[in-house]
């Protein structure tokens, strides 16, 4: 998986805050079956079913029941192959997802 762009809160998923000015590889995410991304936070569905946030925390954004920015995919304990994320979309401070 690739990101690029803005990184003023994390939501490359690298890691750190630099702004990637071309395609970068986002370690050790290959599986990956979805992927959304909103102006300061990102999301995605691995192919297990299991759902990722990243990027701006604010408002609880990225679901992980804080406020922090997260600078790296981190999984949401809810979901995975019994309770399996199957769509999402992202929007500012809104994520949508469905099937679970």
């Amino acid at each position: 998986m690739l990101s690029w762009g803005a990184n003023n809160h994390g939501q490359l998923g690298k890691g750190d805050n630099i702004d990637r000015g071309s395609p970068t590889v986002i370690d050790d995410f290959a599986d990956v079956t979805a992927i959304a991304c909103g102006s300061n936070a990102s999301a995605f569905i691995d192919v297990i079913g299991s759902l990722y946030t990243f990027g701006q925390g604010d408002s609880g954004f990225t679901g992980h029941g804080h406020e922090h920015d997260l600078l790296i995919p981190t999984p949401l304990a809810q979901f995975g192959p019994a309770h399996s994320a199957i769509s999402i979309s992202c929007k500012l401070f809104k994520l949508h997802l469905t099937g679970f």
